[in-house]
Parts: structure tokens; C-alpha cells; sequence
């Protein structure tokens, strides 16, 4: 039985049938959350749309990526030092093959990226696992005083975010444990390049910028939302803007469409519906919040990918199709 699961073709139809799910999944809660809604409220709320915190949302969206481009160079620094632009690019590349392909492909992309570089890709994805788990940690700080300063949030919502926490700060501590007792001469298999990768956690420096950068990057997006939120006139308490960014990343943890087009609309809706706002607010918010963040990926990031796409098709020769 484990033999046939482990079967590519198995995982690959599993796979597709699992973002089929989420997909209509998530079209159900789009029609579910989006019923009723007067028209004439959401052309007001686009209406009274100030342009100039756009723009800063935009560029706070855009300074994002030199921080998570500096937390990788912390976690692969010193055994590989790459060039700090040269991470820049990788991080706007592969946010960009993120933004227009489905299954996080930019992730995929950046083992190809830095394996060019001399990093293994099995030393690329343990750091990527390492990455995610620093930010949903950054993400969980923020969101930790929501029960407290909010107190009418609906039970399902506050549980939620004391599991998510929890979760978040047992991985952080097991792993930061299991880093310190990793070999530098790691064996030369599978296994062994995986955990090559982890060998930062045992420099608690470099493991407390690695969060400390996390968490900056995480709120810099909040920056985003409060920016987006007082674009369109929507008075929240600052607290309500780390539960709406909590929602959503969240529900991108989902498989979804290229963009996560649909989850992060749905996450906006629930968000907005747990802190009581109304549906033609959360409608523009998540149309404008999401736009917002697809061009700061897309706009910088897509001459990035198609240079390094040109590059790639040079490499595999003429005759590649």
C-alpha cells in the first residue's frame, strides 16, 4: 500500500484532485460570503479610494523581498555566500513564477536557482520548510493579542489562532533542539543533503536574525494592509489589520489557482465577517490588497523570470523543446 502511494503518477492525480477540491471549495465560500451584496456599496467604497497609500503599499510590498531576500542570505551564509542582489533577483523570480503558475512553482524554481550557486537542492528545500516556519511564527506573534484587544471575535477564529501559535512555537523550539545536533559532514545521500541545510540552526545568531527577519517581513505586509485599509476609509483597530493578514495567509496554506486567486479572497470575507465589517468594504479591500501584492510580484519580478527562463533554454540546448 505505502509502495503504490509512493508511485509519482498516484501523488500527481492526488495532487490534482486535492486543488480541484480546494478550488471548488473555495468557489462555494466566494458565493456563500459574496450573497446579497449591494452593488451600489462596493462602487462607493472603490469611489472613495485615496490613491497615495496604494502607492505605499505598493512600495512597502516591493522592500518585502529585500528582506526575505536578506533572511536567505542568512540562512545559507557563510557555507554558501551568495551575492545580496543576486538574492534580490532569486526572490523576485521566484515570487513572480509563484504569482502565474500553480503549486508554488517559485519554490521549485529557487532549487534550480541556487543549485547553480553550489547549493544542494535538498539543502535548498530543508531551508525552505525552515523559512515558512519562521514566518507563520512572525505571523502568530502578530495575531497573539487579537483575543485579548478583541474580545467579541468569534470562538472558531481565536481557537485558531492559540492552535496556530502553539504549533508554531513547539516546531520553532523542536527544530532549533534537533539543528544542534546535526552533523557538519552530513552523509553524502538524500537524507544527509537534507539536513546539510540545517546546520545554521546550531549558530543561534544566525537563528534569531533568521526570525528577527521573518518577523519584519511579516510586518512589513502588515504595513500593507493598514495602508490598504486606510486607502479606502476603513476604520479598524491596528489589532483587526494582524487578523486580517492572519486570516489570509492562513487560507493560503491551501492548495489554490496561480496568485492564490480565490483563498485569499475567501480569507479577506471571513476575516472581515469575524471583526463584523460589511461585504462591499471586504470585496474592495481583498480586490485592491490582492492587486496590490500580485504587482509588486509581477511588475518587478516577471523580467526576472523570463531572463532566467532565456538563460535555462540556453543551457538545455537548441534542440530542447
Amino acid at each position: 500500500m505505502i509502495a503504490w502511494l509512493r508511485r509519482p503518477q498516484v501523488r500527481q492525480r492526488a495532487g490534482t484532485i486535492l486543488r480541484w477540491v480546494s478550488i471548488i471549495g473555495t468557489a462555494v465560500a466566494l458565493v456563500w460570503f459574496v450573497r446579497g451584496l449591494d452593488l451600489h456599496h462596493l462602487r462607493a467604497a472603490f469611489a472613495r479610494t485615496s490613491p497615495a497609500p496604494l502607492v505605499v503599499a505598493v512600495g512597502v510590498g516591493i522592500g518585502s523581498h529585500y528582506v526575505r531576500a536578506l533572511g536567505w542570505s542568512v540562512m545559507l551564509g557563510p557555507r554558501y555566500r551568495i551575492p545580496f542582489g543576486r538574492q534580490v533577483r532569486y526572490e523576485f523570480t521566484a515570487q513572480a513564477a509563484s504569482a502565474l503558475m500553480p503549486a508554488r512553482a517559485g519554490e521549485m524554481l529557487r532549487v534550480w536557482l541556487l543549485r547553480r550557486d553550489g547549493v544542494p537542492p535538498g539543502t535548498t528545500a530543508a531551508l525552505v520548510g525552515v523559512k515558512k516556519l519562521y514566518e507563520g511564527l512572525g505571523l502568530a506573534l502578530l495575531a497573539l493579542a487579537a483575543p485579548w484587544l478583541l474580545p467579541g471575535l468569534p470562538g472558531w477564529l481565536t481557537g485558531t489562532i492559540w492552535v496556530f501559535a502553539a504549533a508554531m512555537a513547539a516546531l520553532t523550539v523542536a527544530l532549533v533542539v534537533a539543528g544542534r545536533r546535526i552533523r557538519a559532514d552530513a552523509p553524502a545521500t538524500r537524507w544527509g543533503r537534507f539536513t546539510a541545510g540545517l546546520t545554521f540552526l546550531r549558530d543561534m545568531r544566525r537563528v534569531g536574525a533568521a526570525i528577527a527577519l521573518a518577523v519584519v517581513g511579516e510586518l512589513a505586509d502588515l504595513a500593507a494592509v493598514v495602508a490598504v485599509l486606510y486607502a479606502l476609509d476603513i476604520d479598524v483597530p491596528l489589532i483587526a489589520a494582524a487578523v486580517i493578514l492572519f486570516v489570509v495567509d492562513t487560507s493560503n496554506l491551501f492548495p489554490s489557482a496561480p496568485a492564490h486567486a480565490g483563498t485569499f479572497e475567501v480569507g479577506v470575507l471571513a476575516a472581515f465577517d469575524a471583526l463584523g465589517g460589511q461585504t462591499a468594504a471586504a470585496v474592495a479591500f481583498a480586490l485592491i490588497f490582492h492587486t496590490q501584492q500580485v504587482v509588486s510580484q509581477i511588475v518587478v519580478g516577471v523580467p526576472f523570470l523570463l531572463s532566467e527562463m532565456l538563460t535555462r533554454r540556453r543551457s538545455l540546448g537548441p534542440a530542447t523543446p
